[in-house]
């Protein structure tokens, strides 16, 4: 916790002037490290960005889906063998809403059966753009512009 306290006072000096971010990382390099190596530790993103700004490291951030809710949903059928179903509903998670650029759609297809495909509708219901997703997982950018306004997003057959 005390390298983290540390972590926000250097970002304090950085943010007021005190001292540039190039500086800052030079005479703090063994504190951002320890941080940066330390995937559970409070300010671990913060450490491994300013090395990556100085040059140090290179950082790419881990985005993680969100685990599927395991229900009561699953059966068992037995015919000499036992064979053990389960069933989950597909992940969808749209973002930033209101959104002014970029779209980011993150997507988790858990039935074989479903159309990876992305419907972008506007509020009177004429399909703006269709597009076809490779995987079954995964976050999609949609950076085209739109003209302000409502619009519907359709994912695979349920969505």
């Amino acid at each position: 916790m005390e390298d983290y306290i540390d972590l926000q006072q250097i970002m304090i000096d950085i943010e007021s002037g005190i001292i540039s971010y190039e500086d800052a990382v030079e005479n703090n390099t063994d504190l951002l490290n320890i941080i940066a190596t330390d995937e559970n530790s409070f300010g671990y993103v913060t450490a491994n960005q300013l090395l990556a700004e100085a040059g140090i490291n290179e950082y790419y951030e881990t985005i993680k889906l969100p685990e599927p809710e395991i229900e009561d949903r699953s059966t068992l059928n037995k015919s000499g063998t036992e064979q053990l179903t389960e069933v989950y509903d597909d992940i969808i998670n749209i973002y930033p809403n209101p959104a002014s650029d970029v779209i980011y759609i993150e997507y988790a297809f858990f039935d074989n059966d479903t159309d990876r495909l992305i419907e972008i509708y506007g509020i009177n219901g004429n399909l703006i753009d269709k597009i076809n997703l490779s995987h079954a997982v995964g976050v999609f950018t949609y950076n085209k512009k739109l003209p302000a306004g409502n619009y519907i997003i359709k994912l695979g057959n349920n969505y």
